[in-house]
């Protein structure tokens, strides 16, 4: 058979050509493969973050590492409509895809506001009782980041899974102090917090006048515009209100919440019925302005008269901002705080704090000063209750239901 000897001849030339340029490949890569392996060595697809200590089985951060905040988008919380940025909880989703074609506005759910339905009740009730003219914008392209600081007490412990159990997918750190204890670290250690202890900060034999000072320099990426919230103890806040700061700027500062004020459980009320204790404001606001003092925030024996001019209060006595739920604990567990804190015994008409003292307080709806009388709550009132306890209630039924009175144990 006949072969055409200039076509054999080209394909020998080719094929040289490819055996010339693999060996020139292998020959550069056996000179250079100390540079190349250094080079690679150097090549980082994330930010170098100090990973917590995995050898103790510990999942949570201690002031002997960094932690490094997130940059997070807010555009996965607001779904566009047509020409309508739509805030996603705040909007009535179904109904706008209906009527997509023809929908130009937000379809807000009950309980939310504003031209992007991202306005929770509370804070638009709180702009419309202000006095001054306020220019609350957003979203912001970033989510500001939420630093919630509070104190652990033993006597407190449900309150504390109440607050990282509710708030856990919304705050971006969780500071918890505990001064002259560890009870907390313990239940860290048993992965109480299992979901949520990667967010959280522990802090050890420490205080709330220098709580800021000593962990901030260990939060790392944090910007001016980023939010501080400080509710010392028994406060639960609300979720809406906390979310809403994350994506919306010119807040009035600072931010303080009334909250419902419930004792023993949200079965009974004092009968001042709220009480103002829990605050925010951004972190430029809180170097300069409150020289980096935690204290300034916690609005003690709820002095109204002392709140700055330009701040704003969110909650009223429909729609509060959260929950004060005092003495919400076990008649044992209120006894060693009651006994551990400096109380004037004699205002209280007993000498010695007895376990049948605390269910009879419990009962008969009386404050621990034996005189004030609280009022009855129910379960059809506003705010009866945080919604993740009405939706745990087999978890924290003493707090939903008196035990202790036979007219609401067989309710």
């Amino acid at each position: 058979m006949y072969i055409h000897r200039p076509v054999i001849r080209n394909k020998i030339v080719l094929l040289a050509l490819i055996l010339a340029q693999l060996c020139l490949i292998v020959s550069y890569f056996f000179l250079n493969k100390p540079h190349i392996e250094q080079k690679l060595n150097k090549i980082s697809f994330l930010p170098k973050i100090k990973i917590l200590n995995q050898a103790d089985g510990r999942m949570y951060y201690t002031l002997n590492e960094s932690v490094h905040l997130k940059h997070v988008t807010s555009r996965g919380f607001f779904l566009d409509f047509n020409s309508s940025m739509c805030f996603t909880e705040g909007t009535d989703i179904k109904t706008m895809i209906v009527v997509k074609g023809v929908n130009w506005k937000c379809n807000c759910l009950q309980g939310w506001h504003g031209p992007d339905c991202g306005y929770p009740e509370i804070l638009f009730r709180a702009l419309l009782a202000s006095r001054q003219v306020h220019k609350v914008k957003g979203p912001v392209p970033f989510q500001h980041r939420l630093i919630y600081v509070f104190q652990y007490l033993k006597a407190s412990d449900n309150l504390v899974d109440m607050r990282i159990s509710a708030l856990g997918d919304i705050i971006d750190l969780f500071i918890v102090y505990e001064n002259g204890s560890s009870y907390f670290e313990r239940e860290l250690q048993k992965k109480a917090f299992k979901k949520w202890q990667h967010k959280i900060l522990y802090v050890t034999n420490n205080n709330s006048f220098n709580i800021w000072s000593k962990v901030e320099p260990h939060i790392k990426n944090l910007r001016d515009d980023d939010y501080v919230i400080f509710s010392p103890t028994n406060e639960i806040l609300d979720r809406a209100s906390m979310i809403f700061l994350k994506f919306y700027q010119n807040i009035p500062e600072p931010i303080y919440f009334r909250l419902k004020w419930s004792v023993f459980g949200f079965f009974w009320l004092h009968p001042r019925k709220t009480l103002i204790s829990a605050g925010a404001c951004t972190i430029s606001y809180l170097r300069n302005t409150l020289n980096s003092n935690l204290e300034a925030l916690h609005l003690r024996n709820n002095k109204t008269e002392h709140l700055p001019q330009k701040g704003i209060i969110l909650g009223d006595l429909n729609h509060t901002g959260g929950w004060y739920c005092e003495y919400c604990a076990s008649p044992e567990e209120i006894i060693e705080y009651l006994t551990s804190t400096l109380i004037n015994w004699d205002k209280i008409g007993t000498t010695k704090i007895t376990h049948k003292f605390i269910e009879n307080l419990i009962q008969t709806g009386v404050y621990v000063d034996s005189k004030t009388e609280l009022e009855r709550g129910h379960r059809s009132d506003v705010d009866f209750a945080p919604p993740y306890v009405l939706e745990n209630d087999f978890k924290f039924d003493f707090l939903l239901v008196n035990f202790y009175s036979e007219n609401d144990y067989y309710v």
